[in-house]
Parts: structure tokens; C-alpha cells; sequence
């Protein structure tokens, strides 16, 4: 007997994958995080709504930029003062 061969989309977009991918890019911040909380907004034909709506946890609970980091970043690109 044979059985029917599973498409990688059915193997790799699961809701655990889904979920391990949004806290990865939460931390990640910047274009990484950017392009997840893009799909969350239209998923459309790429994602079911169920992934998406598991995605959309980085428009609402993203890890925020620390102080320190914060101020170094605004050095570098504003100057001091």
C-alpha cells in the first residue's frame, strides 16, 4: 500500500513552527521582525490565518530595543547632543 507523500508547506508552516519562528524574530527586531509583522498584516494567498494570527504577536508584543542600545544607535547616526 502506498500512502500519500506530505508537501513541505504542510510540514514546515505548522502552528509550532509558526510560533518558534515569531519569538526568534521578536528578539531579532529590524528588518527581520519587520518582514514577519509585513505577513501577519496580509498573509494572504502565503499563509493560513491562523499562522498569521500567530505572527501578528510581533506587531503587539515585540521585545522593545534596550536603553543602552538604544542611546548608542541614536550616537552613532544623530551625534552627541
Amino acid at each position: 500500500a502506498k500512502g500519500n507523500k506530505p508537501k513541505a508547506k504542510d510540514l514546515l508552516l505548522t502552528p509550532q513552527n509558526i510560533a518558534r519562528l515569531t519569538d526568534q524574530l521578536a528578539h531579532l527586531r529590524g528588518a527581520a521582525m519587520k518582514l514577519g509583522q509585513m505577513l501577519s498584516m496580509d498573509a494572504g494567498d502565503v499563509l493560513e490565518p491562523e499562522l498569521a494570527d500567530i505572527l501578528s504577536r510581533l506587531r503587539s508584543n515585540a521585545d522593545p530595543m534596550p536603553a543602552k542600545q538604544l542611546n548608542a544607535v541614536m550616537e552613532s547616526s544623530l551625534g552627541t547632543n
